[in-house]
């Protein structure tokens, strides 16, 4: 085979290897599934009109936990899930988490009232540890 034909296949190589690594659509189909695609906190707290009513999945760390209980067996419950110094506050379909523990939760936004001073919020759907690396 000539030399030049030889670069020709290598290059080509190299191009399909790229576009499997680097092209994020195309990696999740060929590994057989799909992660969602995240959305970071700091940017719904930046903008939470933005996202309001939207679902996201959002990574982040369990910071603090409410569990508020009254008399009469009312209450909320409540997290917060921390990604670098911005903080949302998810209400919880179930039980809590414990603290420290890295979570993707998938829910849908809420945007405090703007005269308030509050996080978003948001409505957890869907929660899982995330994985280690």
């Amino acid at each position: 085979m000539p030399r030049g034909l030889w670069l020709i296949v290598l290059f080509l190589i190299a191009v399909a290897g790229a576009a499997w690594y680097f092209w994020d659509d195309l990696r999740p189909q060929l590994a057989g599934g799909s992660a969602p695609e995240l959305t970071p906190i700091p940017a719904i707290v930046a903008a939470p009109a933005r996202y309001d009513g939207k679902e996201v999945t959002v990574k982040g760390v369990v910071n603090s936990t409410s569990d508020i209980r009254l008399a009469s067996g009312a209450g909320s419950r409540s997290y917060t899930l921390k990604e670098g110094a911005a903080e949302i506050v998810v209400v919880p379909r179930d039980s809590l988490p414990p603290r420290g523990q890295t979570l993707v939760v998938t829910g849908r936004v809420a945007r405090a009232p703007a005269d308030r001073g509050l996080a978003p919020r948001l409505a957890e759907m869907k929660r899982e540890r995330a994985a280690q690396r």
